[in-house]
């Protein structure tokens, strides 16, 4: 079972929703509804060294190396933090 965390940057004023797609013993894929007026998406995960993104805001899943203890997906957004939670 893997254990999804998600950031909250600032007040959540629309549904943005990852649910897990599918697991395999070596990884783990979440999707979305891409979000409105999203620039791209930020992925993180408790094994990575460092964040990794994309800029096409139709994305809707990603796929992650299974061992994490949490994986995170921010939707990127224009203004002050560029981050909807």
């Amino acid at each position: 079972m893997s254990v999804l965390f998600f950031v909250a940057s600032r007040p959540v004023t629309q549904g943005f929703v990852v649910q897990l797609l599918s697991e395999t013993t070596s990884a783990v894929t979440l999707g979305w509804t891409p979000v409105p007026g999203a620039l791209g998406y930020r992925f993180n995960s408790e094994k990575q060294t460092k964040p990794s993104h994309t800029w096409d805001p139709a994305r809707s899943s990603v796929k992650f190396a299974k061992g994490s203890s949490w994986y995170e997906v921010q939707a990127l957004m224009p203004g002050p933090t560029d981050i909807y939670p």
